[in-house]
């Protein structure tokens, strides 16, 4: 298969980040949010629908990255694969739009900028998937 390699490397480096994802955002980032809730309410309800769906987006890495190491030599699962890196890339930019609400512009320019470095690993994914189901 064509995109045996791509589905591979690229789901290694999924499931590597959907671990730490998981670690990070599921203890850190709710734990760090409860206590803002503590002091300003309003403040502290985005910082734990952020933490929520960045929790949501390294589970969805993990599920994707393995499911790719596990299918990479298999055409007929490349549709599902596509499907998955296409789920991170809309979650992706959907949090990055939560992220810039309120923020000056400089700080949207950043965030958009490691949004793009961020989407690079789910494009290889699909890419390999799209290789795979030719």
């Amino acid at each position: 298969m064509k995109g045996q390699k791509y589905l591979k490397v690229t789901g290694i480096l999924m499931v590597i980040f959907g671990i730490i994802g998981i670690i990070v955002y599921g203890l850190l980032d709710l734990i760090l949010s409860s206590a803002v809730i503590l002091d300003k309410e309003t403040e502290g309800l985005s910082v734990v629908l952020i933490g929520i769906l960045y929790l949501a987006w390294s589970i969805l890495y993990l599920v994707s990255g393995i499911y790719g190491i596990k299918h990479c030599n298999d055409g007929s699962k490349a549709k599902t694969c596509y499907m998955l890196g296409t789920l991170s890339m809309i979650v992706i930019v959907f949090i990055t739009m939560i992220q810039c609400i309120g923020q000056p512009g400089a700080a949207i320019a950043r965030q958009s900028v490691m949004t793009f470095i961020t989407a690079l690993i789910p494009s290889f994914y699909m890419y390999g998937a799209m290789l795979n189901s030719k």
